[in-house]
């Protein structure tokens, strides 16, 4: 009976372990679970790099025309650009350009200041050393026209090109046979 009891006993167990390997057979190993999961994260975060290169290729960053398209474009905007250089060549006169003047705004005190340095083209016949002589009449009046505008007026840039006319009208008083068709800040700063 004992013999019996042990027979049973070690077919029981036989058992279990059969059972057991066919389980672990049947079943994935947990390491081999987790590569599962490693793999599929993987393909979609590679999936989700290809969609995000399409879409930026083809809705934010356009590709560039062809070559070809390109250079046809440069010959034209070249050939426009000579042309025009060409044509202010002919009518473009002395530039002349002015030491800074610095000057205080009117109703400031001397507590702001404005420092502009000013160019203006020169065209008309007549001796160039006229308007290097002048240039102390020119920059006298100049002063005087820039320290009688406030700081509201300087500093509005809507206003600038309203100075520039005035700038040229003092100029062109000063250089009578010559005349000034463009005025420059080269240089302006108000503080």
């Amino acid at each position: 009976m004992a013999d019996l009891q042990t027979d049973k006993t070690l077919k029981s167990s036989e058992k279990n372990l059969d059972s057991k390997s066919e389980e672990t057979e049947a079943s994935p190993t947990p390491s081999k679970r987790g590569i599962g999961k490693i793999a599929i994260f993987a393909g979609v975060i590679v999936a989700q790099v290809i969609l995000a290169y399409f879409l930026q290729r083809t809705l934010l960053f356009r590709p560039p025309p062809s070559a070809e398209a390109h250079s046809v474009e440069t010959e034209h905007k070249t050939e426009k650009k000579s042309k025009k250089s060409a044509k202010e060549k002919a009518e473009a006169g002395e530039m002349v350009v002015l030491d800074e003047i610095i000057v205080n705004p009117a109703d400031t005190g001397g507590r702001r200041f404005l420092a502009v340095t000013i160019g203006f083209e020169v065209t008309g016949e007549g001796n160039p050393e006229v308007i290097e002589r002048r240039k102390p009449l020119i920059r006298d009046g100049l002063i005087g026209l820039l320290s009688s505008k406030g700081i509201l007026q300087l500093a509005d840039i809507g206003y600038r090109d309203t100075l520039r006319a005035e700038i040229r009208q003092k100029i062109e008083s000063e250089l009578q046979p010559f005349e000034v068709p463009r005025v420059f800040f080269t240089g302006y700063v108000l503080q």
